[in-house]
């Protein structure tokens, strides 16, 4: 049975409708407005104490201001004072010296360098036949000095980018190893990056190690991948020991090739989250995976570890990781600086984000302190992640056939290819 609304009533019901509208869209503009009229009070008053301190300086000081140079250090000191322990501001110098390593214009010490919190600069990876290689520095190392100038929280990123210069300049360094330090002098020297290395380790089992994610990576991670599978390879290894990165964009491109369509990367800011990058292809099948991880998988590099692990692709084998989540950008300025800023929390698309926490493994197997270098060995019998790895590829594939592996397969595990390596210009945390 159809009742009829009484007119009078639906018009007051639509006035109440408007009236209760109008009311929230006045309340939500009047705090929009106050946040805004916070916000102008706000600059005012830091403006005005920079011209008080300006004139100050001005009449008082007994020396000579370089304009530049007060410049780059107020902007330092505003990009200081948010508090964000990753932000840098780049002078224009610096900013150009990074687009150049970028583009593989600089020359280097032939190692992947980053910033500790602690303000060393801890070495990640040391590339074969490099001068860091022939000055006896390992993945491990601490550099405490450079060009006779200590490292601390407040010159680490100065010092990290001053490892980078002219082909043929010498740069001398201090570095530590398990409390004993050494005096060394490099000459830098132009160098291939490498950022993807493999090999096959069994019949059945290859390793892609990732030394660094940048605009080239997926395409030689790609050659990789489809070059151990023409060798019949069905179980991998992705080694991301060491590893950070910045550049979401690479990682998720490596990604796609893995994972079929799907979120891949979650962004979370104050009030909303966004989706930064998806999958749209088909993925990866009959291949079982395994990733590594230590205390220097970082960012990025948990990112790619936690969205395998969220689509129930790999499991993870190594120690706890840095728990570095968030997003950064590189914003350019108009005179050629630039600054890196902290934008949001990064999250994988299912679980939450590892910022603070890291990710554990599900293996959980540590390295030996007496042999630093078998990370960079690629070698079972030296490398006892890698082996922890292998051991548990072989065991799920046994598990998935329903028989175990063979002895021929298990007796291969000491029968190591030799090593092939692909790769151009190198771009992680820094490449010096």
């Amino acid at each position: 049975m159809n009742r009829k609304v009484p007119l009078g009533g639906a018009v007051t019901f639509t006035l109440l409708l408007m009236i209760a509208t109008f009311c929230l869209t006045m309340i939500y503009s009047n705090q929009m407005f106050n946040k805004r009229l916070g916000n102008v009070n706000e600059r005012e008053q830091m403006y005005a104490k920079l011209a008080e301190l300006d004139t100050t300086v001005r009449n008082k000081y007994d020396g000579t201001i370089d304009a530049k140079q007060l410049e780059d250090g107020l902007a330092e000191g505003y990009v200081s004072g948010l508090g964000d322990e990753y932000a840098q501001y780049l002078t224009a110098e610096e900013y150009t010296a990074y687009r150049q390593a970028q583009n593989g214009e600089t020359a280097g010490i032939g190692a992947t360098v980053y910033a500790e919190a602690s303000g060393y600069l801890q070495v990640g990876e040391v590339q074969e036949g490099s001068p860091a290689v022939e000055a006896g520095i390992l993945p491990g190392d601490l550099i405490v000095q450079v060009n006779g100038i200590a490292c601390t929280t407040e010159n680490a990123e100065e010092l990290l980018a001053s490892l980078t210069d002219k082909a043929g300049t010498t740069v001398s360094l201090v570095y530590r190893r398990e409390a004993e330090d050494k005096s060394v002098e490099l000459v830098r020297r132009q160098s291939e990056t490498v950022r993807i290395s493999y090999k096959q380790l069994t019949n059945t089992v290859g390793v892609i190690r990732v030394l660094s994610f940048d605009p080239k990576t997926s395409d030689e991670f790609e050659l990789a991948l489809e070059d151990l599978k023409s060798k019949g390879i069905s179980n991998l290894i992705f080694d991301l020991r060491n590893l950070r990165s910045a550049d979401l964009e690479s990682v998720c491109s490596c990604l796609e090739l893995l994972v079929a369509e799907g979120p891949l990367a979650v962004a979370q800011y104050q009030t909303t989250s966004e989706i930064l990058y998806k999958s749209t292809s088909s993925g990866i099948t009959g291949m079982n995976m395994v990733v590594l991880i230590n205390e220097n998988t970082a960012q990025g590099a948990e990112l790619f570890a936690a969205v395998l692990k969220d689509y129930n692709l790999a499991v993870l084998v190594g120690t706890q990781t840095s728990g570095l989540g968030i997003v950064q950008e590189l914003l350019p300025l108009s005179d050629g600086s630039a600054v890196w800023l902290t934008v949001a929390k990064l999250a994988p698309p299912k679980s939450e984000s590892f910022d603070k926490t890291g990710l554990s493994p599900d293996y959980l197997q540590t390295m030996p302190s007496d042999n630093p270098n078998a990370i960079i060995s690629m070698d079972i019998n030296q490398d006892s992640q890698l082996k922890k790895a292998t051991e548990v590829l072989l065991g799920i594939g046994s598990a998935n056939q329903e028989t175990s592996s063979s002895p021929e397969e298990e007796s291969n595990l000491s029968e190591i290819p030799s090593e092939t390596s692909s790769g151009a210009e190198e771009s992680t945390s820094e490449a010096a």
